[in-house]
């Protein structure tokens, strides 16, 4: 299946061949360096303004390439990301907070539930400092990223998938793939990132929303951003055993939360055209 025609598939969304993924993917080298130019720079100057700056642009830069490249190199509109669609950034914003409530209601249900911790995690939360620099930071770090890992994850390399193999199997291994990019931040960070990755693919898969899948990713590592400042002050004085509970009961709560927004992702598409069309 590597004729140089884009294939739709029974999921509704567009295959794309080697040699028309390969062609893409050159396109969107320009913007991947100019990602990695930005952090580095921020990573060596220390100057957050410059990335509060970069970054956004990076965003973009990361939009307008992948739109206009799939029109000159796979012939088509990008469907997906055209026209701009409020309503599926705001759901994919709704269900990340969604989960996120989950996470954090249901792991303090648990540690209010045994003895190994004293204190309540929402209070840890909300007693967080955290300055308004700092949010600013994570706002445009997570808008380039999303952009990013979106286009490069779900609209290139996901649809390269869908000409190789089925769907599902594909689903499987761009989450797998993209949790094995996050390898420098752990193995914790891996499994919960492919956790996310499928989330995020099947988003993808049964919307063909862009938007819904860069609001959701945006929204979820802005948050998660957020939430980490909370967690933190939680567990700092806690036993290495009781951090170890702590730790087992998010990764659990986690599992139960992507696999409800899994399912939910799949109710809100159910019936193309109603609330997320597919293209």
């Amino acid at each position: 299946m590597n004729d140089g025609t884009v294939v739709p598939t029974t999921s509704r969304l567009p295959a794309l061949p080697t040699a028309i993924a390969g062609r893409l993917a050159l396109r969107l080298a320009l913007p991947l360096a100019g990602y990695y130019a930005t952090a580095f720079l921020v990573q060596q100057t220390g100057k957050t303004l410059v990335g509060d700056i970069l970054f956004p642009l990076v965003a973009f830069w990361f939009l307008l390439t992948y739109t206009t490249a799939v029109k000159s190199v796979e012939g088509r509109e990008a469907s997906d990301a055209r026209p701009f669609s409020m309503t599926g950034a705001l759901v994919g914003v709704g269900l990340a907070l969604a989960g996120l409530i989950i996470i954090v209601g249901g792991v303090s249900l648990y540690l209010s539930l045994t003895t190994t911790a004293s204190g309540s995690l929402i209070d840890a939360i909300r007693g967080s400092t955290m300055s308004m620099e700092e949010l600013l930071r994570s706002r445009t770090v997570a808008m380039a990223v999303a952009a990013k890992e979106e286009i490069l994850f779900r609209a290139l390399l996901f649809r390269w998938l869908l000409s190789l193999m089925p769907p599902g199997r594909a689903l499987v291994l761009q989450a797998v793939l993209f949790g094995a990019e996050h390898w420098v931040f752990g193995t914790f960070s891996v499994l919960n990132a492919t956790l996310v990755g499928l989330t995020l693919g099947v988003l993808y898969l049964r919307t063909h929303n862009l938007w819904l899948v860069l609001g959701f990713h945006f929204a979820w590592d802005f948050f998660i951003y957020v939430l980490a400042g909370g967690f933190s002050n939680y567990v700092r004085n806690l036993s290495a055993a009781q951090q170890q509970d702590v730790g087992t009961a998010y990764f659990a709560v986690f599992v139960l939360c992507q696999a409800l927004l899994v399912c939910l992702a799949v109710w809100l598409a159910r019936k193309p055209g109603k609330l997320l069309r597919p293209a």
